[in-house]
């Protein structure tokens, strides 16, 4: 078989969203589905190997293209780079976000989980910056880490052809996700007109309603639960009852001048380079204020 893309993460950029149109799109198949474990290299590779992953995509049509989802890939490079060379023409999907408002959404998605303790916005962000700086390795401090996935996207224009990478900005998805959503099919090779149903959903995220946090931490975890949840998180979201929480000015500062200079060199490699993507990323250098 012959594997077309990678659709990398990163997390909480509406990576999901992504996943869900691309696979309603006729002509594309994602195998394993959006599985954080399920990625071409990854431990479950490792154990299980080539054929196991090839398994995969044995529903796919001969027709169509082949893509895996994973929000691991993008901190697995060395897997992206093997996949490349079993693979050698494939091409690499990352969405990106605003790093402060990444670690925020995480925060809340964390604390929905039930994976960190029920609390304000302001001692979790405060937590996880004092973890971050001291080195601990927790789940808070990962809340920063995982916004720091800028030397992960140069070692990718490294080492990958510039125009089998395909960035894309959370914030364009908002705003103009049918534009986003053509550029992506188009990249991919596919008829770019197409309209998925998940076109209309709300990129994956929080509500930050304070009685779904509640429901979620109280609600055993399983599909039939999920599916209750993520319904109800979608209603909220689309009512607009529940705004995203601002984090106060201190706090804000604080992330953003550990943000600035990766961010800044993320800006500039690209920038110099002579990346495809220059002006996605001076957007985003104006707009997040890194």
């Amino acid at each position: 078989m012959d594997l077309d893309f990678l659709l990398i993460g990163a997390q909480k950029c509406a990576t999901t969203w992504i996943y869900h149109c691309l696979n309603e799109h006729p002509e594309l198949y994602v195998g394993g589905g959006k599985n954080e474990t399920y990625y071409f290299g990854g431990k479950t590779f490792d154990q299980k190997g080539l054929d196991w992953f090839e398994g995969l995509f044995s529903d796919a049509s001969t027709y169509q293209k082949l893509g895996s989802a994973s929000v691991d890939y993008i901190w697995d490079v060395a897997s992206i780079e093997l996949a490349r060379k079993q693979y050698p023409d494939i091409k690499i999907i990352a969405a990106l976000r605003n790093p402060v408002e990444r670690t925020i959404s995480a925060f809340f998605w964390l604390m929905r989980k039930n994976i960190i303790e029920d609390g304000s916005l302001e001692d979790g962000i405060r937590k996880a910056i004092d973890d971050y700086k001291s080195g601990s390795d927790t789940i808070y401090s990962e809340l920063i880490r995982r916004s720091l996935y800028t030397d992960a996207i140069i070692e990718l224009h490294e080492n990958f052809e510039k125009d089998n990478i395909r960035l894309i900005l959370f914030d364009d998805i908002q705003n103009t996700p049918k534009t986003v959503l053509h550029g992506i099919y188009s990249f991919l090779g596919v008829s770019p007109g197409y309209m998925p149903s998940s076109l209309k959903r709300k990129p994956k995220g929080n509500s930050y309603s304070s009685t779904l946090v509640y429901l979620e931490r109280k609600m055993p975890v399983n599909k039939f639960a999920t599916k209750v949840l993520n319904g109800i998180s979608e209603l909220i979201k689309i009512s607009s009852k529940t705004k995203s929480p601002q984090l106060n000015s201190g706090l804000t500062q604080e992330l953003s001048d550990i943000y600035k200079g990766p961010f800044g060199r993320l800006y500039n490699w690209l920038e110099e380079n002579g990346s495809n993507d220059n002006m996605a990323i001076k957007k985003a250098k104006k707009s997040w204020n890194l």
